[in-house]
């Protein structure tokens, strides 16, 4: 599974790496970026709130995997595997609350990078009914991000899991 993450992880990297005349095409919904790299890297959407940042990617290592920055996980140290209590907040109290595995990745110079795998299906159906996630780890809040629940993010969703069927 560290494999796996961490070369999905080098694949996220390239496709951030990717210049505007390589053959990538980068489309913008409202505040979401979403970046299809074709089938050699995949498919990267982004959204940005703050410092925070949250990623959905889909290529041909990993077909799904969620990626979270924030200043937090900035001072984690690298290729550490930590448990992570993600929450999923939900409309009345009834929060979905999971214990996943994750690890932590260096990002260039500038951070780190939390990266959580998952069934890609399942969650984004999700994202625009419940956008708020939350995630601890060692009494330490990692992340608290409310994306948008928008048209805009609907469109986004749609393309994204449109982009991953062509790619896989």
């Amino acid at each position: 599974m560290r494999k796996l993450f961490l070369t999905a992880y080098v694949l996220i990297l390239s496709l951030a790496a990717i210049p505007a005349h390589a053959q990538s095409e980068t489309k913008w919904f409202g505040s979401w970026q979403l970046v299809d790299g074709g089938p050699d890297t995949g498919c990267l959407a982004t959204f940005r709130q703050g410092t925070e940042q949250f990623h959905l990617y889909a290529g041909p290592i990993s077909d799904g995997a969620l990626m979270f920055r924030s200043d937090a996980i900035t001072q984690m140290d690298p290729a550490e595997d930590v448990p992570v209590e993600l929450t999923w907040f939900v409309e009345g109290g009834q929060n979905a609350v999971a214990t996943v595995p994750a690890t932590v990745r260096a990002l260039g110079a500038d951070g780190r990078v939390l990266g959580i795998n998952i069934p890609l299906d399942q969650v984004t159906s999700k994202l625009l009914v419940h956008p708020r996630m939350a995630a601890r780890s060692g009494g330490v809040t990692l992340f608290d991000i409310t994306l948008p629940a928008d048209q805009n993010s609907a469109a986004l969703y749609a393309a994204f899991l449109e982009c991953r069927s062509r790619n896989l």
